[in-house]
Formats: structure tokens, sequence, C-alpha cells
């Protein structure tokens, strides 16, 4: 039996968000979100998965009734969305924060910091992201979703144990080589990368697929009741956590290189291609 088949009893559709769920222009397209609402007619769980802050959800998500949960920060939280509410989760190690900080500050690149659902950035990067070689596309959302602190280092040592992810933007790619090289060399920290100007660490044993498996216990289902969607490397995990693992077709090489199929792009009803067959 293969993985298709195997993924017949579908109970649970786990998608991310940027890239896989929304299209170009951040919506959801027409028969992907019918077919989204007729399966959370049915019964089968929708859960969005996320990079994203809680509070940086976009409203096409976090105001669409058939989402019951939504996993951010790249696995280190589980919210409920009813609830408005952190159900699961895992926080940095105060030694690894102190550990990473030390290698992020070492260039002169934006650090962001996830806590209780909230980004947070120094006001000089939320006031001029532009500064920073961000496209005004991107500038308008650090604007709209970052917290400004004055000072982002003291921020960091004042709240170590309550951290559950940090990001750095980096826009030049072999320094972000070399730094994600010394980074992966800290214990207890999980790195990944959702787009290229991103670099992203979570507490050991992160990422979505993690947070995904401790839902289909809570819930009392299997993998092979989950199909998984996704477009980036942070979506890795998660695909191979699903009964069927789905890569969009503007999706990451590696990704597709992982996934149990490839479908259509983010701008193409791709999910809904595969979810015709099932529904």
């Amino acid at each position: 039996m293969n993985r298709r088949e195997e993924a017949r009893q579908v109970k649970l559709i786990a998608m991310d968000i940027d890239g896989t769920l929304l299209n170009s222009h951040k919506q959801v397209m027409p028969k992907t979100k019918e077919i989204l609402e007729k399966a959370a007619a049915q019964g089968i769980h929708i859960v969005a998965a996320t990079g994203r802050a809680f509070t940086a959800l976009p409203t096409a998500v976090s105001k669409w009734g058939i989402m019951e949960y939504v996993i951010t920060s790249n696995g280190s939280s589980l919210f409920s969305l009813k609830d408005q509410m952190r159900v699961y989760g895992r926080d940095m190690e105060r030694r690894t924060v102190e550990e990473l900080t030390e290698l992020l500050f070492s260039c002169p690149c934006p650090v962001e910091v996830f806590m209780e659902g909230q980004a947070y950035a120094s006001r000089s990067y939320v006031e001029n992201p532009g500064a920073y070689r961000v496209s005004p596309e991107s500038a308008a959302y650090v604007q709209k979703t970052r917290k400004p602190v004055k000072d982002i280092k003291g921020f960091i040592r004042e709240n170590l144990g309550r951290i559950e992810g940090m990001d750095l933007v980096v826009s030049d790619p072999e320094l972000k080589r070399e730094l994600r090289s010394r980074a992966e060399q800290i214990p207890d920290l999980y790195v990944t990368s959702s787009l290229d100007r991103y670099l992203e660490f979570g507490p050991a044993g992160a990422g979505k697929g993690r947070t995904l498996e401790e839902l289909l216990l809570r819930l009392g289902l299997k993998k092979e009741h989950m199909i998984a969607f996704g477009d980036g490397e942070n979506d890795r995990e998660m695909l191979e956590a699903a009964g069927l693992g789905v890569a969009m077709a503007n999706g990451n090489p590696v990704l597709k290189a992982v996934a149990d199929t490839v479908t259509a792009s983010n701008d193409e009803e791709g999910i809904w291609e595969i979810l015709k067959e099932y529904l």
C-alpha cells in the first residue's frame, strides 16, 4: 500500500500558511477555501502550521472559523484559536539563548525575538526595515507585526527562559551559511529557514512535525490520518510526520525531494488539487 492509499482515511489536514495556504496576494484561493470548509464540515481537523508568531497570524487564518489549532514559531507553540491560548509548547534553554545571542550580535543583522505569541525587534529596525535591505512588502509586515524595543539585546537578557524562538534577518547568503554552520554547533538548538532572508531558531525538539505528532496524540489519531502541505525548508519535519506529505510546486527543492508528492503552486489551487481526491 502506498502513502496516498494509506491517507484515504484523512482526519487531519495541516498546512503552512505563506506560500502554501495563501497565494502570492496573501489570499486563500476560492477552490482551496471551499474544499477546506467542506473538510471541516465533515469533522476533519484543519490545522495551520507556520513560522509566524501567534499575534502575526493573518486574519485569513485567525478569523476563519474552520481552524481549531495553529502551530506557531516553527513548532515551539501550539495555540487553540477558540481559546486564544497556548496549549502546548517549549521555550529555549537559558544557556542556549545566551550562546546564540553572542553569535547573532556578532553581525549587523536585525534580531527578532518570539515570546508568548508576540514578535519583538529593535526599534531602529521596526521603524526603518528598508535600511536592512527589506522589500517594501516585507517592511510593511515587519512594522505591523513586530513590537519595537529600544534595546533588543537587553530585552533578551531580561527574558531568559521565556523565549520560544528567535530569527536573524540576513540578506547575504554567504554570511547566512557561515552563521548557520556556527549555530548548528550550539547544544539544544533547533535551526531552520523558511525564506532566503531568514535564519530561524527554536528549542531542541522543535519543528512543526514534532508538535503535530503531539497534537495527533491528543486527538487520538495516527500519522496515516494526516495530510500535510508545505513549501519551505521549515516544513520538512511536518511533511515527514504526515501520512501524506505534499510539497507545493513553488516550494524549496530540498522539500520537494523528501515529499511524497508535489502538487500545483499556491497560485494554482495546489491544496485543492490533492484534496479533491479524498473529499
